[in-house]
C-alpha cells in the first residue's frame, strides 16, 4: 500500500473496518489495485480490474452486505478495456501495446480531495 491512512492524513473512525469488509469481499476473477478513503464520510474511491465487467455489479453488491459499507453509494463508475505493453529488446522499438483480457474499472462515492494520496504516490 503506498499510503496506510485516509485521504489528507487525518483518522477516520471505521477505517480498519473498511478494510476488513473489503478483504472478506474477495472475488475470483476480481482484483483490487487501489482504496482512497476520503476525510468525509462515504467519500470512497476503489479501482482495480477484472476478468469480467458483470462481477463489477456484483461486487458493490456484496459491499453492501458489510456494515462499514451500509449506506455507501457510489455515483461514478467507469470501465476501460485493460491494455498489455509488451517490452521491446534492448535498442529495438517498442512493439504496440494490445487489448488486454481485464477491465480496469473505478467506482467512485463523488468528486473529494485525494491531494495527500496522490502526494504520497509521487503523482502531485
Amino acid at each position: 500500500l503506498a499510503l496506510v491512512a485516509p485521504a489528507g492524513g487525518k483518522t477516520t473512525a471505521g477505517f480498519g473496518e473498511h478494510l476488513r469488509g473489503l478483504s472478506r469481499q474477495s472475488m475470483s476473477g476480481l482484483w483490487l489495485d487501489k482504496v482512497v478513503i476520503g476525510n468525509q464520510p462515504g467519500d470512497m474511491r476503489i479501482e482495480g480490474k477484472t476478468l469480467d465487467s458483470a462481477l463489477v455489479a456484483d461486487y458493490v453488491d456484496r459491499l453492501n452486505t458489510e456494515q462499514a459499507f451500509a449506506g455507501q453509494g457510489f455515483t461514478s463508475l467507469a470501465m476501460t478495456r485493460g491494455t498489455e505493453k509488451p517490452e521491446a529488446p534492448a535498442g529495438a522499438p517498442a512493439p504496440e501495446a494490445k487489448p488486454a483480457p481485464w477491465v480496469d474499472f473505478e467506482l467512485s462515492s463523488g468528486p473529494f480531495d485525494d491531494k495527500a494520496a496522490k502526494k504520497a504516490e509521487g503523482k502531485s
